[in-house]
Order: C-alpha cells, then sequence, then structure tokens
C-alpha cells in the first residue's frame, strides 16, 4: 500500500484507495496539523497508544473510534459518546 504513512514509533495514518477515508492507528506525538480521522484504531492502553490529547487533535464529530473497552470507557471527551457495540469471544 503507498498510502501508508509512518507519523513515528508505532503511530501511522492510510487512506482507503479512494482517498476517501482517513484511518489513523495509535495517534501519538502529532506535531503536524493532519486532516481530522474518520476512523481511529487504539492498540492498547500504554499511553504511547492511547493518548488523549492526540486523538483530540484528529477528532471530527464523525469519528469512529475502534479500541478495547477499557480504553473506551476512558475515552472522556468532550463531544465524544461511547457506545458498546461489540462483541466477546
Amino acid at each position: 500500500m503507498e498510502n501508508i504513512n509512518w507519523i513515528g514509533h508505532a503511530s501511522f495514518f492510510f487512506t482507503d484507495k479512494n482517498g476517501n477515508k482517513i484511518y489513523f492507528i495509535d495517534p501519538f506525538k502529532l506535531n503536524i496539523k493532519l486532516a481530522p480521522a474518520d476512523i481511529i484504531f487504539i492498540t492498547h492502553a500504554h499511553p504511547d497508544h492511547f493518548s488523549k490529547t492526540d486523538i483530540e487533535k484528529i477528532l471530527k464529530e464523525t469519528t469512529i473510534i475502534v479500541a478495547p473497552i477499557d480504553i473506551l470507557e476512558k475515552l472522556d471527551i468532550e463531544g465524544v459518546g461511547f457506545e458498546e457495540n461489540y462483541s466477546r469471544f
């Protein structure tokens, strides 16, 4: 995939093949202006993978956050609702 961009550490962003959706994985230390995310994936709760400060930098009203339940419960960012929509295996 040519559209994968490394931000640093374990942080990446990419777009779908048509450039319509912007995806972020573990946004951390976002020191440049980036477009708002359509979907943010958080892998786990270590501070270098789950940074509320950095999530807020790329958040928009319609952003979807995909993360483990313990992270979703910690997301007390103003304007972000929590919808418990997951499956346990």
